[in-house]
Order: structure tokens, then C-alpha cells, then sequence
């Protein structure tokens, strides 16, 4: 049984190394990790340019099957379908319980002040992760495991959903950014909602846009974003850096442009839409590495030269 470890005070920033899960706390769920994905964020606390407090386990992408129900969520989890042995999918923001939206009852997305699993509780590029009731959720079991693996970047994708409830019909859309989740993201606009979308470039005409998404965040497109928007216009702020981007306030100011944060669309819908092959996103995966020091240093490689068209990489975990 092992683990990917945070090591922030050496090099690498990162161990695999065997580690012992205790007795199962009665409110939680225990999944047996088969397939777990590696995201940008992962590899920013990898390679230390997001600091992880020592010991973390890391990951937080990933399906796998439910080995244990805690005592005292037997009843609940049989009401939501879940049992051991089921195939199942997570999402990795668990809700504070406290906050407003909590409190009212919305999505779990929605939470004010979300612990995020691999950074703020321990993740899942292990053999066995441990979570609460509420996000966890059965699937298909019928979908791949890459399927399942890539819910949280599916979930992440449908929050351009939104723009629908700011949007008329008539008002022009566009995308700024490149790689798998622009491309995404662009893919749900246009298929799932039909919307028509303008992919930013350097030649993009200044005041020409209503709207615009932006996929990651710097000072130049930022600057980029606002210099696109007409006056007045709406920019969505999409993506989540790991440090303090510069903010061109004075800019916003003088174009009277909105900003509206998307930070994630409803996980169940992904699932669904994946399931019901209404969103194909099988292109958008890459190969699948073992659960090894080597398989886990070839994977970063491959990430540090950049190559987005290498698609979604993959540890393989555990069997059926």
C-alpha cells in the first residue's frame, strides 16, 4: 500500500512510499483507487511551485471502488446507491458544512471555503482514500476508467455553462487560452449549449467581443482579455493560478468591464453526459503510466516539455 508524499523541503518535492491507512472513521467512505489523473495543480506541488505541507498525500483526480462504508452512513449511503464493491467517482472540494451556500442547501460546488483533497486533506495518488458521503457518487459501470478519472476536469469545464444565465443569444462569446481545458471548455460550449465561440488570438480585434472566458490567468491575458472586450463587456475568470496573478484594475475600471468568477459546473451532469455519450471526451486522454518512481518521473517529464497534445496523463493504481 503506498503513496505519492509532499516533500516540499527536498528534491524531488514528492516521495512514493508505503503507508498504512488506519481504522475507517464512521462518517466516511474508503475507495480503492484504480485510475488517478495528473493535473496541472498536482504538478505544481511536484515540482514546488505550490507549497504542500509536509507529509500530504497528493492527487486528487482519480475513481476507484468502495471498499469500506463507515458505521454510522450505512442507511444514507444505500439511499444514494452506493455500496462496496461499486464502481465509483469523487469530487475533490469537500464542503465546509458552515458557509451560506452550504448552509441553504446548494450543489457542493458551491461551497464559500472548500477543502481541496491533495493539498488540504490527503489525496488520492494512493491506494486507498478515505472521504465523506456527499462527494462521493456512483457511476455507470459501464464508462472506463478514464472516464471516471476525468470527471473533475469535465465538472470543471461545464462551469462555462453559466454564461447562459449573464448572456443574451445575441451577445458574442469568446475563449482565451490554449490546451486541454480550453479546449474543453469549448467543446461544452458548443455541443452542449450550442453556443457559437471566438477563439482569441494575437490578431483578435480590440472592442470586438461582448464576452469572454479566460483559461489561464496571467498579465498579458489578462491585459489580452480586456483589450478584446468591448466596453462594458463581461470577463469570465475561469482559470486558478497557483500565485498572485497582477490584476489590471485601472483597465477594468475604465472599460466598466464585469468580472464574473466560474469555478465549477454540477459533477453528477458530467457523468451523465459522459455516460450517455453526449460529451465525447476520449480524445482528450493520454496514456496511462504505472504506479511506480519511474512511471511517475516519465509522466512529469512529459508534462514539463508542454506538450498539450499529449492529452491527459494516468496512474494506474489498483485492479479490479
Amino acid at each position: 500500500m503506498n503513496a505519492v508524499i509532499a516533500t516540499p523541503h527536498q528534491h524531488p518535492k514528492w516521495s512514493l512510499r508505503p503507508h498504512h491507512w488506519g481504522r475507517l472513521d464512521a462518517h466516511k467512505i474508503r475507495i480503492r483507487i484504480i485510475l488517478a489523473g495528473l493535473c496541472r495543480t498536482d504538478i505544481q506541488s511536484m515540482t514546488g511551485q505550490r507549497m504542500i505541507q509536509e507529509g500530504r498525500i497528493l492527487g486528487h483526480e482519480a475513481a476507484g471502488i468502495i471498499e469500506e462504508i463507515g458505521a454510522h452512513i450505512q442507511h444514507q449511503s444505500q439511499i444514494k446507491g452506493l455500496e462496496v464493491g461499486c464502481r465509483v467517482a469523487f469530487f475533490p472540494f469537500l464542503p465546509c458544512q458552515t458557509c451560506p451556500a452550504c448552509l441553504s442547501g446548494e450543489r457542493i460546488d458551491r461551497c464559500w471555503k472548500p477543502q481541496v483533497v491533495g493539498m488540504d486533506v490527503d489525496g488520492a495518488f494512493a491506494t486507498y482514500i478515505d472521504l465523506p458521503l456527499e462527494v462521493i457518487f456512483r457511476v455507470d459501470q459501464t464508462l472506463p476508467w478514464e472516464a471516471l478519472a476525468y470527471a473533475e476536469p469535465v465538472a470543471a469545464a461545464l462551469s462555462a455553462l453559466e454564461v447562459h444565465e449573464e448572456l443574451t443569444e445575441q451577445q458574442s462569446l469568446g475563449l482565451l487560452g490554449s490546451g486541454r481545458i480550453a479546449t474543453l471548455t469549448e467543446r461544452i460550449l458548443v455541443e452542449i449549449a450550442g453556443k457559437k465561440v471566438e477563439r482569441i488570438h494575437e490578431n483578435t480585434p480590440c472592442n470586438s467581443l461582448d464576452a469572454l472566458i479566460e483559461t489561464r490567468a496571467t498579465e498579458a491575458t489578462l491585459k489580452q482579455a480586456i483589450d478584446v472586450l468591448k466596453p462594458g463587456g463581461t470577463l469570465f475568470v475561469k482559470s486558478r493560478p497557483s500565485g498572485t496573478v497582477p490584476w489590471p484594475h485601472q483597465y477594468l475600471v475604465y472599460k466598466r468591464i464585469r468580472v464574473i468568477g466560474l469555478h465549477y459546473g454540477d459533477f453528477e451532469l458530467g457523468l451523465d453526459l459522459m455516460a450517455q455519450g453526449t460529451l465525447d471526451v476520449r480524445d482528450c486522454w493520454g496514456k496511462v503510466f504505472p504506479f511506480t518512481s519511474e512511471g511517475i518521473e516519465k509522466a512529469l517529464e512529459i508534462e514539463a516539455l508542454g506538450l498539450e497534445t499529449e492529452g491527459k496523463l494516468f496512474f494506474k493504481i489498483g485492479v479490479e
